[in-house]
């Protein structure tokens, strides 16, 4: 059970569920997030076999994982075709919006690289949503419900 959580949520997030603390919200007053998404995934998804968009996916997120690393950014989910991530909430960084600036930099250059060396014609569209709210923001799980402090849901959608 815990590989699973930890395949899904980041280490600091498993810790406090493997503790017996299931109900937590806590405040992030300099942090940052990330949120990359593609317009028209679900037509892309409908114009080609899904082993090729699968692998294309699985491509874009692995290299997104490697530019999280590189960037000290903690991957906080991927959902379909979105994927997130902090920089300055799970780990103190006091450059976390430069920090995932520069990311999402890169993941405009690793999507186009990849997608061309697919060589399939494939046409996928970017989206970015970089929030740095003012004063911080808060984020958790708490009696049933998300708490994110009016920050952290959807960016500017698709």
């Amino acid at each position: 059970t815990q590989r699973l959580l930890l395949n899904t949520l980041p280490a600091a997030i498993v810790q406090q569920i493997a503790s017996g603390n299931v109900t937590f919200v806590q405040r992030y007053p300099h942090a940052s997030v990330l949120q990359a998404d593609f317009e028209g995934f679900t037509a892309l998804s409908a114009r080609y076999p899904p082993n090729q968009v699968l692998s294309l996916l699985s491509d874009i997120f692995e290299a997104f994982d490697g530019l999280a690393d590189k960037h000290g950014a903690d991957k906080l989910k991927t959902i379909g075709d979105a994927y997130v991530v902090s920089a300055g909430a799970l780990s103190p960084m006091p450059d976390h919006a430069a920090a995932l600036v520069a990311m999402a930099l890169e993941m405009v250059d690793a999507v186009t690289e990849i997608v061309m060396a697919a060589e399939a014609g494939l046409e996928l569209s970017r989206m970015l949503d970089l929030e740095t709210p003012r004063g911080g923001g808060a984020a958790g799980k708490g009696g049933g419900t998300d708490a994110d402090g009016g920050k952290g849901g959807k960016g500017g959608g698709k």
